[in-house]
């Protein structure tokens, strides 16, 4: 079931299928968020901290409960709340894919700086601008919205669980300094 449905994911972001192509099923959304879950996990595994392991996943899944509370926010103000369970698998399922995708290059930095480093930070942003414009696609398509509230919703999906997540997990995202 898993390949099919990332394959699923795996065309929407090369753009050969349309964010609509998502089943609408409980299924397909528990193993969308479980991948999404489990990604993010991984990514935490990159940290170095000690409560990493069961952080890294109680991270991941607050993370995607907060994400799936705005996008449910996001359509209501559409009247398109019947599409929740559709957007909400394709946006963790691209993402989880993406996210997955960068993880090596994550794991391959090199701790001194030099054109290797930059290069792969190069890389681990092209995957998080890639997946920025994957959502943006998914809300335009979804909200039936143009271009530009499209881009504000995928903005403030991104930005809006940053508070929570930072004062519940202050260990895996680190310390904020508006002294530089």
């Amino acid at each position: 079931m898993l390949v099919p449905l990332y394959s699923l994911y795996l065309r929407i972001c090369l753009f050969q299928a349309g964010p609509e192509t998502t089943p609408h099923s409980r299924v397909v959304f528990g193993a969308s968020l479980g991948g999404a879950v489990f990604v993010a996990w991984l990514s935490a595994l990159t940290l170095d901290s000690g409560a990493v392991t069961d952080g890294g996943f109680r991270f991941g899944l607050v993370r995607c409960l907060l994400i799936g509370g705005v996008l449910w926010l996001l359509l209501g103000l559409f009247g398109r709340t019947a599409r929740w369970l559709q957007v909400t698998s394709a946006v963790y399922g691209c993402g989880a894919l993406l996210n997955g995708l960068a993880l090596p290059f994550v794991w391959l930095l090199p701790s001194d700086p030099g054109a290797l480093q930059s290069l792969l930070w190069m890389l681990v942003f092209g995957f998080g601008l890639w997946q920025f414009v994957i959502i943006v696609r998914i809300l335009r398509a979804a909200m039936e919205s143009g271009f530009g509230l499209a881009v504000g919703m995928a903005i403030l999906l991104e930005i809006a669980p940053l508070p929570l997540l930072y004062g519940l997990f202050p260990e895996l995202i680190g310390p904020v300094s508006i002294n530089g």
